[in-house]
Protein backbone atom coordinates (compact mmCIF):
# COMPACT_ATOMS: atom_id res chain seq x y z
CA UNK A 1 0.00 0.00 0.00
CA UNK A 2 1.09 3.18 -0.98
CA UNK A 3 0.56 6.06 1.49
CA UNK A 4 0.58 9.63 0.25
CA UNK A 5 3.01 11.83 1.55
CA UNK A 6 2.31 15.12 2.88
CA UNK A 7 4.59 18.51 3.97
CA UNK A 8 4.49 21.03 6.52
CA UNK A 9 7.10 24.02 6.50
CA UNK A 10 7.98 26.26 9.68
CA UNK A 11 10.90 28.17 8.64
CA UNK A 12 14.31 26.12 7.30
CA UNK A 13 12.25 22.72 8.75
CA UNK A 14 10.55 20.33 6.62
CA UNK A 15 7.99 18.05 8.27
CA UNK A 16 6.72 14.59 5.74
CA UNK A 17 4.24 12.95 6.94
CA UNK A 18 1.25 10.47 5.97
CA UNK A 19 -2.37 11.32 6.18
CA UNK A 20 -2.84 9.36 9.30
CA UNK A 21 -0.40 12.30 11.18
CA UNK A 22 -1.90 15.03 10.13
CA UNK A 23 -3.92 15.48 13.01
CA UNK A 24 -0.86 15.09 15.08
CA UNK A 25 1.28 17.15 12.75
CA UNK A 26 -1.42 19.86 13.13
CA UNK A 27 -1.58 19.44 17.25
CA UNK A 28 1.47 19.62 17.89
CA UNK A 29 3.52 21.93 15.50
CA UNK A 30 0.94 25.01 15.16
CA UNK A 31 0.63 26.12 19.06
CA UNK A 32 4.68 25.93 19.32
CA UNK A 33 4.16 29.81 18.34
CA UNK A 34 5.42 29.54 14.42
CA UNK A 35 3.41 29.72 11.37
CA UNK A 36 3.25 26.21 9.47
CA UNK A 37 3.13 25.96 5.54
CA UNK A 38 1.73 22.61 4.36
CA UNK A 39 1.96 21.23 0.95
CA UNK A 40 -1.19 22.83 -0.13
CA UNK A 41 -0.20 26.12 0.12
CA UNK A 42 -2.02 26.65 3.17
CA UNK A 43 -0.67 28.27 6.24
CA UNK A 44 -1.64 28.04 10.17
CA UNK A 45 -0.89 29.68 13.48
CA UNK A 46 -2.05 30.53 16.71
CA UNK A 47 -2.51 33.91 18.45
CA UNK A 48 -3.31 34.28 22.34
CA UNK A 49 -4.96 37.63 22.13
CA UNK A 50 -5.81 39.22 25.92
CA UNK A 51 -9.60 39.35 26.22
CA UNK A 52 -9.73 43.04 27.13
CA UNK A 53 -13.61 44.79 28.46
CA UNK A 54 -13.61 48.55 26.82
CA UNK A 55 -15.95 49.48 29.34
CA UNK A 56 -13.36 49.83 31.79
CA UNK A 57 -9.95 51.31 32.06
CA UNK A 58 -6.61 50.54 33.43
CA UNK A 59 -5.93 47.33 34.28
CA UNK A 60 -9.62 46.61 35.07
CA UNK A 61 -9.61 46.13 31.24
CA UNK A 62 -8.31 42.87 31.49
CA UNK A 63 -10.03 39.39 33.72
CA UNK A 64 -7.21 38.61 36.02
CA UNK A 65 -7.04 35.10 37.71
CA UNK A 66 -7.28 34.23 41.82
CA UNK A 67 -3.91 34.97 41.94
CA UNK A 68 -4.04 38.44 40.28
CA UNK A 69 -0.90 37.30 38.03
CA UNK A 70 -1.90 35.77 35.06
CA UNK A 71 -4.49 37.49 32.57
CA UNK A 72 -7.27 35.47 30.92
CA UNK A 73 -6.61 35.27 27.08
CA UNK A 74 -8.54 33.94 24.19
CA UNK A 75 -6.56 31.36 21.99
CA UNK A 76 -7.22 31.99 17.94
CA UNK A 77 -6.50 29.52 15.47
CA UNK A 78 -5.83 31.33 11.90
CA UNK A 79 -6.13 29.74 9.00
CA UNK A 80 -4.78 31.40 5.42
CA UNK A 81 -5.93 29.41 1.96
CA UNK A 82 -4.19 28.58 -1.22
CA UNK A 83 -6.13 31.69 -2.37
CA UNK A 84 -4.80 34.12 0.14
CA UNK A 85 -8.22 34.29 2.37
CA UNK A 86 -7.28 34.57 6.00
CA UNK A 87 -9.96 33.09 8.81
CA UNK A 88 -9.94 32.88 12.40
CA UNK A 89 -11.57 30.00 15.34
CA UNK A 90 -11.73 30.47 18.33
CA UNK A 91 -10.24 27.37 20.50
CA UNK A 92 -10.07 27.98 23.91
CA UNK A 93 -9.72 30.63 27.09
CA UNK A 94 -6.27 30.15 28.74
CA UNK A 95 -4.69 32.28 31.83
CA UNK A 96 -1.08 33.27 31.09
CA UNK A 97 1.14 36.12 31.97
CA UNK A 98 0.58 39.19 30.26
CA UNK A 99 3.04 40.59 27.92
CA UNK A 100 4.26 44.32 26.87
Amino acid sequence: MNAKLKTARIGDTLYIYDEVGEKTVRKNIVPDGHAATFGNKTSEWIIDEPVVDSSKSGSGVYTWDASGNRVKHARIRYTKDANGNVSKRHERFIYKLLED
